[in-house]
């Protein structure tokens, strides 16, 4: 299995640095393709009347977004080691007539998550796992906070994709490509450089699973999206 640690301070650094165009890249790194997935990924989150949830890793908060425009709940927390982060998540509910009253925004890692234990009906991480700097340690926290039959939900990009041919051109990709996307857009070639050897270095599927299943959850469910460049997890507790 391969070791999924991370230096927590180059991951800082690299999410404060591109945090204002992490949208922009989002697009041009999925070709737009983020956008749907995310949309695939919340429709297969069951979301029961005045639940109570947390985004992991919120990013700039898309999927609470998705997820709070559909459904009333009780109380949902965004969660992101990033203070800019967090930032731009605020402004995009806002943006999108989403009221916080009933929203917590929080600053910390998922590996030192202090949710109260099974307080949560559901958890999401989306394209956030890969950069835990101890993946074990954070999905034990998840499974600690979620209640009794609840969900932890995961959208993850895969290190290599089924098919040989796509998944040639997929590596090419994210050795020369993404890089220099990152360097023209963001300007910052090194962030983008991290944040392709962060899904080269990733678990297969396989792995992942195990490692969910080695961390206290009772089942867990993988869909493939996109020819098996990313990956959904649905880990029961």
């Amino acid at each position: 299995m391969k070791n999924v640690g991370k230096n927590r301070d180059l991951i800082s650094s690299v999410f404060s640095s591109v945090a204002k165009k992490y949208d922009i890249m989002n697009d041009l790194m999925s070709f737009g393709m983020h956008r749907l997935w995310k949309k695939r990924f919340v429709d297969l989150i069951t979301v029961k009347e005045n639940a109570v949830f947390t985004d992991l890793s919120c990013g700039t908060g898309d999927i609470a977004r998705l997820i709070l425009k559909k459904n009333s709940v009780k109380l949902s927390t965004l969660i992101d080691p990033d203070e800019k982060m967090l930032a731009l998540a605020k402004e995009n509910l806002l943006n999108n007539g989403i009221s916080l009253g009933n929203i917590e925004f929080k600053s910390c890692l998922a590996e030192s998550l202090d949710l109260s234990e099974k307080s949560q009906d559901f958890i999401t991480i989306s394209f956030g796992a890969r950069n835990f700097s101890d993946l074990k340690k954070g999905l034990e926290n998840c499974r600690k906070a979620i209640c009794d039959g609840g969900y932890l939900y995961i959208m993850e990009f895969t290190p290599s994709m089924k098919n040989q041919s796509l998944d040639k051109v997929y590596q090419k990709y994210l050795t020369h490509v993404l890089p220099k996307i990152g360097k023209f857009v963001a300007k910052d070639e090194a962030a983008y450089s991290y944040l392709a050897s962060s899904i080269k270095e990733f678990l297969e599927p396989r792995e992942m699973k195990k490692m969910l299943l080695e961390s206290g959850f009772s089942y867990v469910d993988y869909i493939a999206f996109a020819n098996g460049a990313v990956g959904v997890y649905i880990a029961r507790v």
